[in-house]
């Protein structure tokens, strides 16, 4: 039997406190080799490196990123830097001369072990006639880029693919805005009302697993997918059964819809049409974000306040409700874009506009939609960006965006804001099998680990774990440990590194 007589917790912090919020520009686009306008592009935060490495594929954290525009040949690159703004180098620059131009979205890295050595790959969509799917590195080409897939543009394929892909063990999944056979007549030339496929890491099986814009169905998507198991998650700016907008065709007039559909493409179901008039919103945007059973996003208009809302709604559909209306001004945000990211309780995001410069906003609500506060209003001048359009993401009680314009050379800008101190806090508890858990608060981009001790002695201190790296947005960690029978007591303190 274990007998535990008390158990008390000891926290040591190796960590510099933060003393105030503030917003950081990390790099500024000067349309240079750099690259310019980073348009509605996510950072994507990883330990994985770029390129051919070790066994393991793993080293310091990195930001990834890319322009639209800019870098040797003006036609968009994929950068790298460190989260504090050093070490800026751009990996790949487009060009129309040998690859697909105009990168979108961001990047996806994939780490694959090749014998000795692992490849990390950066995989995305561009520009083009209709688009395509690229691959970067390639196996033995340093930064030469291949397309996975070339989009035909006609009924049966996508044109103008647009997101963040996501990714599974060995597939990508994405959407197009235009493409397929549910055309609408606009003036101009049938273009089609975009598809949701899949295409394997590869190049191999692609497929179309959904033709939007059939009657009643969402349409042209521009923004990317979320996956939670075998199911993926999105939404469409326009369409749904609920709009009637005379002389514009239903399948392109703005309402929006929330849809869910298996990675086989089997599945295909609405969750939320929103209504035309726009009292739940207008036009949900970019991607979603899942915590638990729910999906919280943006759209991007409508509401009470008319400059869009933020919304949660239960991944079976139920529990619809608007977190959030944007009404602009200089205490508001108006237009939200990109999506959200969650920490804990704490939903962030940005807007394109609104705020005390109108230039756009970072702003941060609960959860369950109280405490709306604007954390950032983009100015434009003595540096600072403007209109940030990609989602934002956290790393180490940090958020990092960008911004479209503004900076230094006004071509867009990478930034960072650093959210107030939270205490470093932990738990200890006994659970049901006579295991000790200990619990604690944790940041993403922080290494932790868990010591025991019997007497207090500096030299009694022994790990309990080995240092891990916190890669994940979920706001605690935990480890349980099982004391040895006869155990009388035992200390226990969470040692964490930046």
């Amino acid at each position: 039997m274990k007998a535990h007589c008390y158990i008390s917790t000891l926290l040591i912090l190796f960590s510099t406190p933060v003393a105030h919020s503030q917003i950081d520009i990390l790099h500024s686009f000067s349309a240079g080799s750099d690259g310019a306008y980073p348009g509605a592009s996510s950072l994507t935060i990883s330990s994985l490196q770029y390129g051919s490495t070790g066994a393991g594929g793993t080293g310091p954290i990195t930001i990834y990123g890319i322009t639209g525009g800019g870098g040797s040949s003006g036609q968009g690159t994929i950068y790298s830097m460190k989260p504090d703004g050093s070490n800026y180098s751009v990996l790949h620059a487009f060009s129309t001369l040998t690859t697909p131009a105009g990168p979108k979205g961001g990047v996806s890295l994939i780490a694959t072990p090749f014998f000795s050595t692992t490849i990390v790959r950066a995989y995305g969509v561009a520009g083009g006639t209709f688009g395509s799917v690229y691959v970067t590195p390639t196996l033995f080409g340093g930064g030469v880029q291949n397309t996975l897939h070339t989009f035909a543009g006609a009924t049966s394929d996508g044109s103008e693919p647009t997101g963040l892909l996501a990714k599974s063990e060995s597939a990508l999944f994405g959407m197009t805005t235009a493409g397929g056979p549910n055309n609408s007549l606009l003036g101009g030339p049938l273009l089609g009302l975009g598809t949701i496929y899949k295409v394997n890491t590869d190049g191999s099986g692609y497929a179309v697993l959904h033709y939007f814009g059939a009657s009643g169905d969402g349409s042209m998507p521009n923004g990317g997918l979320i996956l939670s198991g075998s199911t993926l998650y999105g939404v469409t700016p326009h369409g749904g059964p609920n709009v009637s907008q005379t002389g514009i065709p239903i399948s392109i007039s703005s309402a929006g819809t929330i849809f869910k559909i298996n990675t086989d493409g089997t599945s295909y179901s609405l969750l939320k049409s929103f209504s035309s008039d726009g009292t739940d919103g207008l036009k949900p945007t970019g991607s979603l974000v899942l915590s638990g059973q729910t999906l919280y996003g943006i759209t991007e208009d409508g509401g009470s306040g008319g400059g869009g809302t933020v919304f949660k709604i239960n991944s079976d559909g139920s529990g619809f409700t608007t977190l959030h209306a944007f009404a602009g001004g200089p205490q508001d945000g108006d237009y939200p874009v990109g999506g959200l990211v969650i920490q804990g309780e704490v939903l962030y995001g940005v807007t394109v506009s609104g705020g005390r410069y109108g230039l756009g906003t970072v702003f941060r609500l609960n959860a369950d939609g109280s405490d709306f506060s604007l954390l950032h209003s983009f100015s434009g001048i003595n540096g600072d960006g403007a209109q940030p359009q990609g989602a934002l993401t956290l790393l180490n009680g940090k958020l990092f965006g960008t911004t479209n314009i503004g900076g230094t050379f006004g071509y867009g800008s990478v930034f960072s804001y650093t959210l107030p101190n939270k205490p470093f806090e932990a738990t200890v508890s006994q659970t049901i099998d006579s295991g000790i858990k200990i619990e604690w608060n944790a940041q993403r981009g922080c290494w932790y680990r868990v010591q025991y001790s019997g007497s207090l002695l500096p030299e009694d201190w022994h790990d309990l774990t080995k240092e891990m790296l916190h890669d994940s947005l979920e706001a605690r960690m935990n480890h349980t440990d099982y004391p040895p029978p006869g155990t009388m007591r035992r200390f226990y303190r969470v040692i964490r590194r930046q």
